[in-house]
């Protein structure tokens, strides 16, 4: 028997409107798992936002992050791969932002594959950590 994969979306589709799971889509999906059927989940949530409404489960199996931009193996908690824009052009969202007085935040993670986000109105020392962390994670990836 050949296997199927199953990914579900989590908001508006896994998660009820109170964004938790229910007991019976829990118990559902862990007996899938259980029964060594692939299930996962893809998001436009980072890693630790989707743990917060779906840690009940025992994800065995990658999860696709922001909007498809990362591959995440929770188990091990490392970074399978990514998509990740160059230190420029990172900067330079930022720069515009700041121009029009818009807030944008972004999210990175470092060397050890920890999540983090910043706000625009980051100290300038934790905008060059950012700036520093993304290539030297994105080179280690390749």
């Amino acid at each position: 028997m050949k296997n199927k994969v199953y990914i579900t979306d989590l908001d508006g589709t896994l998660l009820r409107s109170d964004q938790r799971l229910s007991s019976y889509t829990t118990e559902v999906i862990s007996s899938a798992l259980e029964q060594d059927m692939v299930v996962t989940f893809a998001t436009a949530r980072g890693y630790i936002s989707a743990l917060s409404v779906v840690s009940d489960i025992t994800w065995r199996y990658p999860s696709i992050l922001y909007n498809g931009a990362l591959i995440y193996d929770g188990l091990t908690r490392s970074v399978i791969d990514g998509y990740w824009l160059e230190r420029d052009i990172s900067n330079e969202i930022i720069d515009v932002g700041r121009k029009y007085g818009i807030t944008p935040y972004y999210f990175s993670l470092d060397v050890d594959h920890q999540e983090g986000f910043c706000m625009s109105r980051c100290k300038e020392r934790e905008r060059r950590l950012f700036s520093i962390v993304v290539p030297m994670i994105r080179g280690s990836w390749k």
